[in-house]
């Protein structure tokens, strides 16, 4: 089996499907080694938290790595509180400091976490 990859066009050439997805996943998860939070949120906060919010996307602005989370309506000012502790979880759950702040967006009523 024979994996190719161009850096230049980020394109990803294999003899057949299961390489390339395996090509593709190590990609995504050295380029984003906190992606298991999204998979795993309710383990990584609680059942109190992951039931108020879920994560959403993440930001980067200069060298700080932002977590965007959203939240249930009237759930958000007790989670902005919260941010410090669940900011705790989440770096003990990756083993490093990654994120520097929460930030929180709020859901409208048709929307689900």
């Amino acid at each position: 089996m024979i994996i190719m990859y161009n850096k230049k066009s980020n394109a990803v050439f294999a003899n057949d499907i299961g390489s390339i997805t395996n090509a593709i996943l190590d990609k995504f998860q050295k380029q984003t080694p906190y992606a298991s939070i999204f998979s795993d949120w309710k383990s990584v906060v609680g059942e109190k938290f992951a039931s108020e919010s879920a994560p959403y996307k993440t930001l980067t602005q200069g060298d700080k790595k932002i977590l965007v989370l959203k939240s249930r309506k009237g759930c958000s000012v007790e989670l902005q509180h919260c941010s410090l502790q669940i900011l705790e979880k989440i770096h003990e759950f990756l083993g490093e400091k990654v994120f520097s702040f929460i930030k929180i967006v709020q859901l409208d009523v048709n929307d689900s976490l």
